[in-house]
């Protein structure tokens, strides 16, 4: 399914470095002139809209020419971990169906592989169509530089942004020496981000790659979950004379906190400080929220 997204990507105009896939012992390089290569899991199961699969198989970089057979190999016999197995059982539990997955007495001789032109990127990262936590008009976008393994793996500092589809504000946030894109960049990704959730029609997870100013698209998958399924009401009124524009993670740290302690001191005085107060500090934790870049009333917190 994975190199079945690429081709899709590919076919609609997006940029996406050349690739071909496996599915036999002989191994055709012929589409590219590249020396290296990223040697990938590809199969019907994975990267769908119920299950990911993400990490579960072997992933090999900068693999030279006259070692990609090997490599494939190596991958295909990723496909027999008992990990694997697991996965698609604990699948099978939960819904009561498991995506297909190659059969391990088959896999080291049939299953498919992509192989893909490497690229030296100077940033790459990922990016998701819409808020995982639940908010479908923000994209977060996370990059760092060098390749995309140590962002995912979280083995290099990163910059976050948070863009809102609706007014085409953003605001960031930095970690350590984590570098930020100029604008042109930022507009390309943005672009193409929206671009993908439109021709999928759902909120997609998408991996990409910046060589100078040219963005390379490398996976796209649906966002399997979304955290938090309750239904949250939010409201800016009276609030928003406080907070008119973008507030950072920070002032936002401090707007929560004395949120919670005034009103927490009043429902101390208004029954004398009863029990209720302990069982209402979750609420009272949660009298604000961030939205967008934007602070508002968690109605839900205030009525519930």
């Amino acid at each position: 399914m994975k190199a079945e997204n690429l081709k899709i990507l590919r076919d609609n105009g997006f940029p996406v470095p050349p690739f071909t896939v496996v599915t036999g012992s002989e191994v055709d390089l012929s589409f590219s002139r590249a020396e290296t290569f990223a040697v990938r899991s590809t199969f019907e199961g994975e990267d769908t809209g119920d299950s990911s699969f993400a990490g579960q198989f072997d992933t090999l970089l900068d693999v030279p020419r006259a070692e990609v057979a090997s490599a494939v190999e190596q991958v295909r016999k990723s496909y027999e971990k008992e990990t694997i197995r697991a996965y698609r059982e604990a699948l099978l539990r939960k819904s009561g169906e498991a995506p297909s997955v190659v059969p391990a007495d088959h896999a080291s001789r049939t299953a498919p592989v992509l192989v893909q032109e490497m690229l030296h990127p100077d940033m790459a990262g990922v990016a998701f169509s819409s808020n995982p936590t639940g908010l479908l008009n923000e994209i977060v976008l996370v990059v760092g530089e060098g390749l995309g393994d140590a962002v995912v793996e979280d083995r290099a500092d990163t910059t976050t942004y948070y863009y809102n589809k609706d007014d085409a504000l953003y605001y960031y946030e930095t970690q350590g020496a984590s570098p930020t894109l100029e604008t042109g960049v930022l507009e390309t990704l943005w672009d193409l981000v929206q671009r993908v959730e439109e021709l999928y029609g759902r909120p997609m997870d998408i991996e990409y790659a910046i060589c100078g100013t040219d963005v390379y698209l490398l996976q796209a998958r649906p966002i399997t979950t979304f955290r938090g399924k309750d239904l949250i009401v939010l409201d800016s009124s009276n609030i928003v004379e406080s907070y008119p524009d973008l507030t950072l993670p920070l002032s936002m740290s401090f707007a929560k906190e004395i949120y919670y302690e005034i009103f927490r001191a009043l429902l101390i005085r208004a029954t004398n400080g009863s029990t209720v107060v302990s069982e209402l500090d979750p609420s009272l934790r949660d009298m604000v929220a961030m939205a967008n870049g934007r602070v508002y009333y968690r109605i839900t917190s205030w009525y519930g």
